[in-house]
C-alpha cells in the first residue's frame, strides 16, 4: 500500500517516463517470448536455420507456430482491450462478478 501511495505521488513526466519503460520492459518480454514460441517445440529449429529452412521446416513455422503466434498475440489483446473497456464503463477498477450478472451460487 505504501508503494501505491508513493506512485500516486510521482510528477506528470515521471509517469510519463514509468510508463515508457514499463511499456520497453513488456514489449521486449514479448518479442523473447514469441522468438521462443517459434523456436521451441517438437520439430526442432535454431535462430541459425532461418535464412535457409528445409521444405518441413518452412512448413512447421509457416503453417504451425506463427499462425499460433499471431492467433495468440490477437486474442491476448483483444482481451485486454475488452477488459479495460468493460471496467472503463463500470467506472470500477476491480469488476466483480455479480456486475456480470453471474452471482456466485449460494451454498
Amino acid at each position: 500500500m505504501r508503494r501505491l501511495a508513493q506512485c500516486r505521488r510521482m510528477t506528470a513526466p515521471d509517469r510519463r517516463i514509468a510508463a515508457f519503460v514499463w511499456t520497453c520492459l513488456l514489449l521486449a518480454t514479448l518479442a523473447g517470448l514469441s522468438l521462443w514460441a517459434i523456436l521451441a517445440g517438437p520439430f526442432p529449429l535454431s535462430f541459425s536455420d532461418l535464412p535457409t529452412l528445409s521444405p518441413a521446416q518452412h512448413s512447421v513455422l509457416f503453417n504451425l507456430r506463427l499462425p499460433r503466434l499471431v492467433a495468440a498475440i490477437g486474442i491476448g489483446g483483444g482481451l485486454a482491450i475488452s477488459g479495460c473497456s468493460f471496467q472503463a464503463v463500470l467506472r470500477n477498477p476491480l469488476a466483480d462478478p455479480g456486475e456480470v450478472a453471474d452471482p456466485p451460487a449460494p451454498r
